[in-house]
């Protein structure tokens, strides 16, 4: 059994926008996403800088890795991980690691912006049965920056093709 340094009721909310999820469901997929983010960001999260994670699989080798882009800065990073890890698991990695960078660098009022809806809703829920590890790790870290300070946000976005 897996537990915490940090009690469990002691972890933040972690603050999650499903705003675009939403818009999306009711226009069934249609409209200008790449507008509607930006817009959203300059509206409701205006004082928070942008962290885009991602996290992929290649289904044929079955290689993995993640990475995160804060364009504000032009800064990214690529992490490759053990292959086989399921998708869920390295989108978990994609915001450890972007939270563990924020951590170390000190910035201020983020949105990690993430197409992984299977996470973001596992953190919504504050409950995981998969990886309990790095979730516990997500949240610790998470704790860390609130006695920092530093406010985190989370925002569900719409996959990037390639």
């Amino acid at each position: 059994v897996l537990c915490s340094v940090t009690p469990y009721w002691l972890f933040p909310r972690c603050d999650i926008d499903f705003y675009l999820k939403n818009m999306m469901c009711m226009n069934k997929g249609k409209g200008n996403w790449d507008s509607i983010l930006n817009d959203r960001l300059d509206s409701v999260h205006k004082n928070c800088i942008p962290v885009f994670t991602d996290g992929s699989k290649d289904s044929v080798s079955g290689r993995t890795g993640c990475s995160f882009y804060i364009p504000v800065v032009g800064k990214g990073v690529k992490i490759r991980t053990p292959d086989g890890m399921s998708v869920f698991t390295v989108e978990m990695l994609a915001i450890y690691f972007c939270l563990d960078w924020i951590e170390q660098h000190r910035f201020r009022n983020c949105i990690i912006c993430t197409d992984s809806l299977s996470v973001l809703l596992a953190l919504h829920s504050r409950s995981n049965e998969n990886r309990v590890d790095i979730f516990l790790e997500i949240f610790e870290c998470l704790f860390r920056l609130c006695a920092l300070g530093i406010e985190i946000r989370c925002m569900w976005v719409p996959a990037q093709g390639d």
